[in-house]
């Protein structure tokens, strides 16, 4: 029988510094180039951050069944001390905000980075809602 790791290895910090590098290449591409080039950027990295965030959100959902997740502060269960998956996503929103922004020449284009972070906040609070209604007394 296989039996999964306690904790996982953390990532190691050459990914984790790739992780911030790449984003950082795109936004400065995004920005310099045409209106063209921060428009796809902008909304494939939109998309892409918005993938990565649902399966970060459903990992921690995962690995703390039948426990509740702080809204602020790490949650009990925390098999990773680095997420890639996490940081990727938020990198991602950033990317799709400098994208946007030079795209558009507004501002206001870095509200359309929202969506990134709303799986995240919504598949929390369902997963909250669900070990709350388990741990009621019938």
């Amino acid at each position: 029988m296989s039996v999964p790791p306690e904790e996982w290895p953390s990532t190691p910090v050459w990914k984790s510094s790739l992780a911030a590098v790449v984003p950082v290449a795109c936004a400065g591409l995004a920005w310099l180039g045409t209106a063209v080039v921060g428009l796809v950027l902008g909304v494939g990295a939109l998309v892409v951050g918005l993938v990565l965030s649902v399966v970060a959100a459903r990992r921690v959902s995962r690995e703390n069944a039948g426990r509740r997740v702080p809204w602020w502060g790490e949650p009990p269960v925390r098999r990773r001390h680095h997420d890639l998956v996490q940081s990727v996503a938020g990198s991602c929103a950033v990317v799709a905000a400098v994208g946007l922004v030079a795209a558009t020449g507004s501002w206001w284009a870095m509200l359309a980075v929202v969506p990134v972070f709303v799986p995240d906040v919504v598949l929390h609070a369902r997963h909250n809602r669900a070990v709350r209604r388990e741990n009621r007394v019938q």
